[in-house]
């Protein structure tokens, strides 16, 4: 009861300038430190001070990083409304204390390899706190009084509460289902060219050969790749859709059943850099090959090859379905001495560099490199040469759902393990912790009042009502989003229980301590 007692004493403390301050530290911590991963670098003053300078921003970061620290800003406001401070000064510490945190985010963002630091957003990140502030000390909040006023006063409805966790519940089902289709190659064009060794365009010249190559539309199992790097001979793919052996001289024919358009020699383009070999383009799209990919949304490439420098960039590409440098369904490129891989889904962009797969540096010059692609249930797979472990990027709709919600800040988004496993957590947090607040305090208005006047069978019958809707909607919706993505996770019970317990975190707040219980005041 003592614990009980204390607990209650601190939710009692925690008042509206703390919830914007601690929940503005915790978006502005997430979103601009996580994952989290940090390397130590021995960065000189100069250094540092250059790397600020470095890195421009675009207008998605402007307005994102002053609406970022907007809410921090105003909890400093409500904090400081009860200090006895002149307004001068009230307006100098909000700024003094926004510029001393988004020095320290930005500080800190130099030992991350996956975020660059900025001088404009120092500025942005300063002005966003600065204007939450001026919000809340000039009164300006008082604006937005009429809707805090509507939304509290259908906090103590029960029929509204009801439509809210039915919209709520199929918003979150529904954009799962979306997110789920949205890894396929649907929008992928028939009509992009196949061209090995440069882009349509002529200028990402790629230096190195190519000895063959194969296309199929499924992916191979992992003893199926691990049989095909250990072969002797470069082998045909099963049921491949394409198959150019590219020794001798051009032009190249498909020796697969699809029977595709001959691979054609062009010159080198002489303005281009590193344009001392010549490459190739099939002379009509293979559109047959296209489409068959794209009906399935898996495939896999496999190719053996050699590269004659590792100082190539763009990236270079290898082999590439595509029709410019920025439109394209597939490409096989080299950077330096790492592969890169581009796919085109809704998700990751007409060209496919919104979330690359980038290979180890493992390529060697001058030496035949054999090499597996495979894409199947949104899992891209690299298999450079036997020995070495398979690289992946997995499309999931945890993952993909954040590509969204920041377009253009995850073109570099972190997946090393602690990414990819706090993903999935936060992806169901979003969804299930407001199901859960809307779900209890639901049950917090079902409940009769004064149980104990009542008989026992209305206790009982109001215990298991509660039950009933406690267990059908959260076992229900916590069901049906493991199911959904089933195919991507495979852990269907953990899924479920994540979610559950998610959800009933919520409510156990709620039975401690009524902290959403909000009043009207006049």
């Amino acid at each position: 009861m003592a614990q009980r007692n204390a607990l209650y004493k601190l939710l009692q403390t925690f008042n509206t300038a703390k919830f914007w301050i601690l929940g503005g530290i915790f978006c502005i911590v997430m979103l601009t430190l996580f994952p989290f991963k940090f390397e130590a670098i021995a960065w000189g003053k100069k250094d540092a001070i250059k790397q600020f300078f470095r890195n421009p921003s675009d207008a998605f970061d402007f307005f994102g990083n002053i609406l970022l620290f907007m809410p921090f800003g105003y909890g400093l406001s409500q904090w400081l409304k009860s200090k006895s401070f002149a307004p001068v000064i009230k307006f100098s510490l909000i700024f003094s204390i926004s510029l001393a945190t988004t020095i320290a985010v930005e500080t800190l963002q130099l030992f991350q390899p996956d975020r660059s630091s900025s001088i404009i957003d120092i500025f942005t990140n300063t002005l966003g706190g600065t204007l939450g502030g001026a919000i809340g000390l000039l009164g300006l909040d008082q604006i937005i009084a009429p809707t805090q006023q509507w939304l509290v006063r259908h906090w103590q409805k029960k029929r509204s509460l009801t439509i809210a966790l039915g919209l709520w519940i199929a918003l979150m089902l529904g954009s799962t289902w979306q997110l789920s289709t949205m890894t396929k190659l649907s929008n992928w064009d028939p009509n992009y060219n196949l061209m090995v060794g440069n882009e349509a365009t002529g200028d990402r010249p790629w230096q190195g050969k190519v000895q063959s190559f194969s296309i199929a539309d499924r992916a191979l199992s992992e003893s199926e790749v691990q049989q095909f790097l250990q072969s002797s001979a470069f082998p045909t793919l099963n049921q491949s859709l394409a198959d150019y052996d590219l020794t001798g001289n051009a032009p190249y024919l498909d020796r697969s059943r699809f029977n595709s358009p001959p691979l054609e020699s062009r010159p080198a383009n002489p303005a281009a850099s590193n344009s001392n070999s010549s490459w190739y383009i099939t002379q009509e799209p293979p559109i047959k090959l296209n489409e068959a990919l794209q009906k399935n949304s898996a495939f896999t490439l496999a190719t053996t090859f050699e590269t004659r420098s590792l100082k190539q960039e763009g990236p270079a590409r290898i082999i590439s379905l595509s029709l410019n440098t920025g439109e394209r369904n597939l490409t096989l490129g080299q950077n330096d001495r790492q592969l890169i891989v581009r796919l085109r889904t809704p998700i990751t962009g007409r060209n496919g560099d919104a979330l690359e797969l980038r290979s180890p540096n493992n390529l060697q010059q001058n030496r035949s490199h054999r090499v597996v692609l495979t894409y199947e249930n949104s899992v891209l797979a690299l298999y450079l040469d036997p020995g070495n472990p398979p690289d992946h990027l997995r499309l999931r709709p945890e993952l993909t759902f954040f590509r969204l919600l920041l377009p253009n800040q995850l073109i570099s988004l972190p997946r090393g393990p602690k990414a990819i496993s706090l993903y999935p957590i936060l992806f169901y947090a979003i969804w299930f912790l407001p199901l859960g607040t809307l779900l209890g305090r639901l049950l917090n208005l079902l409940k009769f009042r004064n149980q104990d006047n009542l008989k026992k069978t209305h206790r009982n019958l109001s215990t298991l009502t509660s039950s009933l809707i406690l267990g059908l909607t959260i076992g229900g919706s916590s069901l049906a989003m493991a199911t959904m993505l089933k195919s991507f996770s495979g852990q269907i019970i953990s899924v479920g229980i994540t979610c559950f317990g998610l959800a009933l975190l919520p409510i156990a707040i709620q039975l401690l301590h009524p902290i959403f219980t909000f009043r009207q005041t006049r």
